[in-house]
């Protein structure tokens, strides 16, 4: 879906770019005690908001030929293992435009301690659009 999205915006032609991508992981023991968390964050321009508010639907596709079953298929899989995974766009600096996203997975060092109210309701993090690194 990635590589879809940057060959839209970023063509591919002789000299083919496209914005950085971060992949960081780490235990995230302040906010959710014995937490992985696996974020991946790029600079590129953004998900739209009609798209971010919906993309983990099933059968929720952008792309004319997309089954959209992806994204779907990846949240199933982590929530089985009692893990979240969302999207949140960031801000620039004068909040005038999207300036990347992040993708956050958080997955339980131990499955028998988490409970999905313990790591809270991910849709307020999937629509957020605010300058927060976190």
């Amino acid at each position: 879906n990635s590589l879809d999205s940057l060959r839209e915006v970023y063509p591919l032609s002789s000299r083919w770019s496209a914005p950085p991508v971060k992949i960081s992981a780490d235990l995230e023991t302040s906010t959710f005690p014995s937490m992985l968390r696996i974020r991946v964050t790029d600079a590129g321009a953004g998900i739209a908001e009609s798209v971010i508010s919906r993309m983990f639907e099933p059968f929720f596709s952008t792309k004319s030929d997309g089954m959209g079953m992806g994204l779907n298929i990846c949240r199933s899989i982590i929530e089985s293992h009692h893990g979240r995974l969302w999207a949140k766009n960031h801000m620039d600096t004068e909040h005038t435009r999207l300036v990347g996203c992040t993708f956050t997975i958080l997955l339980p060092l131990e499955s028998n301690q988490i409970t999905k109210t313990s790591i809270g309701n991910s849709n307020e993090h999937e629509q957020s659009t605010e300058n927060n690194p976190g």
